[in-house]
């Protein structure tokens, strides 16, 4: 019997995202200002409430993250941007690399903050460009 593992992936702080989001905004030569601390510690709670007694698979995780990022306006022009680094880091940290072309990840990311794309569709998105890291399969499982 595989115990059930409830919200023990890696999680965002939310001063990594307002880092994610000034360093995209200078990337971009753009003077976006900077989302409020309260206000993405909520947004991160928000996600970690949603997904409280639902069995950590790190492809939903990342896909919650991503959406609630997407959609959150105080970051801005750099929303989508943030979103994409967000889950590519969670999936990082959960032990697997994700390698979707940057064409298609502007354009996946786009259609979820603009809410054309589902996070389960996203997930999935997510699922088929990643492979495991080195890393993680050198890793013993879990018991």
């Amino acid at each position: 019997m595989t115990a059930l593992r409830v919200n023990t992936g890696p999680f965002l702080q939310a001063r990594e995202l307002l880092a994610i989001h000034d360093r995209l905004a200078a990337l971009h030569a753009r003077r976006a200002p900077t989302p409020a601390l309260d206000e993405v510690e909520a947004l991160l709670a928000q996600v970690r409430e949603t997904s409280h007694g639902v069995a950590y698979d790190p492809f939903t995780d990342a896909a919650a993250h991503a959406v609630a990022i997407a959609r959150e306006h105080s970051f801005g022009s750099e929303r989508r941007g943030v979103a994409f680094i967000a889950a590519a880091i969670l999936l990082r940290r959960a032990g697997h690399i994700l390698r979707a072309p940057e064409s298609e990840a502007a354009v996946m990311t786009r259609a979820l903050a603009n809410g054309a794309l589902e996070w389960v569709a996203y997930a999935r998105w997510l699922r088929r460009w990643s492979s495991p890291s080195a890393a993680s399969e050198q890793a013993p499982p879990v018991a």
